[in-house]
């Protein structure tokens, strides 16, 4: 063999193996954990975000039910020709078997925005005692290094929970990345979306089908919901939708080292905003009362700013924020702080921003995905709870929270 081919093979698997040493291998949650989310899950979808310390993507979880035999919900997962079934806005799939058992999937996704097109290999793997075995897929091409493992548990009392783990390629987008300079934790934003988007579709195909075969099982209860699991791990996100598909709202959940009276001070005080949120270019209180405040925000995004008016009632544990006038008029979020210990709280970001009041352009693309206020809705809650937490750390550290 010529020396320069040796040495070029030898290249090209010392690039392999560091690539496979820059990807982290997915960390699953222990199923209990998993079940004693089961009476949420029934009526959301929950999203553990696990960021890098730059604000970017690490791992993202999503987790779901549905009322369908795990068996059922496995294999259109595991068999990707079922996927132009379910899946929005599939222009490309074509499917190609490989002799061990794994399938080669080539597709391509179209959107207003742009098309978003891979190679994926799909492997079905063994199943455990008593279950159906997990499904992984890695996305193939050079600099690809996403890898998904998606897992099958049966629910209590009948149905399915079903657990996505992921870690995402970055999105080759001229739009999305523009968008992503501003602000990187919008990145996390848009694999949601997407990520949610094939889930919930997911689900309903499941129970679509299982339905025709006989009555699908009722869903889990509702029961006392605890966090503590997830939130030791990274921000957990709960995705409430109506049954249109409408988003309700959505809930952004992490916990912050820096006591309850400090947060409290922040969320009251909006024109703090603009130090600390970098979409927020200005702020002017309009109105002080004795329960709360009054005030104009302009938000400078990609294409244009968007000005709203805002009341703030003070409730007693943060504040309730309504949008009174302006582009976002109706939209909604609030703020609700616990302490958690001496020197650390629990920072709740809930809301629905109603982004498709804002314009018909807006509309029309949540018309085509409407997981796409899903995922916006998450990226703000998203930034604003981790911008005020970055914040909270740096008054804490120079010193200035005293006093406040």
């Amino acid at each position: 063999m010529p020396l320069f081919r040796l040495e070029a093979q030898l290249a090209v698997l010392v690039v392999a193996v560091a690539r496979a040493a820059a990807a982290p291998a997915l960390q699953p949650l222990p199923a209990d954990v998993v079940h004693s989310l089961a009476g949420a899950l029934a009526s959301s979808e929950i999203v553990l975000l696990e960021l890098e310390p730059d604000g970017r993507v690490g791992q993202i979880t999503l987790l779901g039910y549905a009322a369908a035999p795990p068996a059922l919900v496995r294999q259109l997962v595991a068999d990707p020709s079922l996927y132009p079934r379910y899946v929005r806005n599939l222009t490309r799939s074509d499917v190609e078997p490989r002799p061990d058992g794994s399938v080669l999937n080539r597709w391509r996704l179209s959107f207003p925005i742009g098309s978003f097109e891979g190679t994926d290999l799909v492997r079905p793997l063994p199943a455990a005692a008593g279950g159906v075995g997990p499904v992984e897929i890695r996305s193939l091409g050079e600099g690809k290094q996403g890898m998904f493992r998606w897992e099958f548990l049966p629910a209590p009392g009948g149905g399915t929970l079903v657990v996505s783990y992921g870690r995402y390629d970055p999105l080759d987008n001229f739009v999305l990345r523009a968008l992503m300079r501003q602000n990187p934790e919008l990145e996390a934003g848009f694999h949601v979306a997407g990520g949610l988007s094939l889930l919930r579709a997911l689900l309903a195909q499941a129970e679509r089908q299982a339905q025709q075969v006989g009555p699908c099982p009722a869903r889990p209860s509702a029961g006392r919901l605890d966090l503590t699991p997830l939130l030791r791990r990274g921000t957990v996100a709960i995705v409430r939708t109506g049954s249109g598909g409408a988003l309700t709202d959505v809930s952004i959940v992490e916990r912050v080292a820096a006591p309850q009276e400090l947060l409290l001070h922040l969320v009251r005080t909006p024109e703090t905003w603009p130090r600390f949120l970098r979409s927020v270019s200005r702020l002017r209180v309009t109105r002080r009362l004795g329960d709360g405040i009054e005030f104009r925000m302009t938000v400078g995004s990609f294409l244009f700013d968007v000005v709203t008016d805002y009341r703030t009632l003070f409730t007693d544990s943060g504040a309730d924020n309504l949008a009174i006038g302006g582009a976002m008029k109706g939209a909604r979020f609030r703020w609700d702080l616990s302490g958690d210990g001496p020197s650390a709280s629990v920072a709740v970001w809930r809301g629905n921003i109603r982004l498709g009041d804002t314009s018909a352009l807006v509309r029309a693309m949540l018309r085509i995905e409407p997981s796409f206020e899903h995922g916006a809705n998450l990226s703000i809650g998203l930034l604003s709870v981790r911008a005020m937490a970055t914040y909270a750390l740096q008054l804490l550290r120079s010193g200035r929270a005293a006093g406040m």
